[in-house]
């Protein structure tokens, strides 16, 4: 008996080595897809960030054309995003920009409009998310480079005219959430 008792134990041991091993080698796989993980959800975020460049500077940019081709003399900013896809100004409707855009880093919420009066001058982002971007903005983003939020993103327009005599354009002057440019007062008024 002494000899099955002193069989078993060698391969008792063994088991238990081979449990241990396995157990190792299922964390360092869980270690591993939790890396992944996290290396594609940031991935992801540089790309929505990039996007969120690129469709912000598109709404800049459509806004300042907007207002530069004003067809009465008397430079306008538009009153809704909508008016950048089909400004029905002129006699057949002109396109600044080719469509609405959603919000890439926070595509359930409506941009925040940056307005003056009824008037929009720019967007950004509501979301409150981190940028891991901090350098290699353009001239029209330097800004961004300190921005705690991507909500600190302000995409405005570089027109600088008077909507009348008591509404000077100041870039983030007012903010009004929405995608339909609903009026928002200036603080204080």
């Amino acid at each position: 008996m002494k000899l099955r008792g002193a069989g078993l134990r060698p391969a008792l041991g063994q088991r238990g080595a081979i449990l241990l091993v396995v157990l190792v080698l299922i964390a360092v796989v869980a270690l591993g897809t939790s890396s992944l993980t996290l290396d594609t959800s940031a991935q992801q975020q540089r790309r929505n960030e990039e996007e969120l460049l690129f469709v912000g500077e598109q709404y800049r940019q459509a806004v300042d054309d907007y207002v530069r081709r004003s067809p009465t003399g008397r430079r306008q900013f538009p009153a809704k995003l909508a008016d950048l896809v089909a400004d029905n100004r002129f006699p057949q409707p002109r396109r600044h920009l080719r469509k609405l855009f959603r919000d890439p880093v926070n595509p359930n919420e409506d941009w925040v409009l940056i307005k003056v009066g009824n008037a929009i001058v720019g967007l950004h982002s509501s979301s409150k998310g981190v940028p891991f971007r901090k350098t290699g903005f353009s001239l029209n983003q330097t800004e961004f480079a300190s921005a705690s939020s991507y909500a600190n993103w302000h995409f405005v327009s570089s027109m600088r005219v008077a909507i009348n005599a008591r509404d000077p354009v100041k870039p983030g002057a007012g903010t009004t959430p929405g995608l339909t440019g609903s009026p928002s007062p200036l603080p204080g008024r």
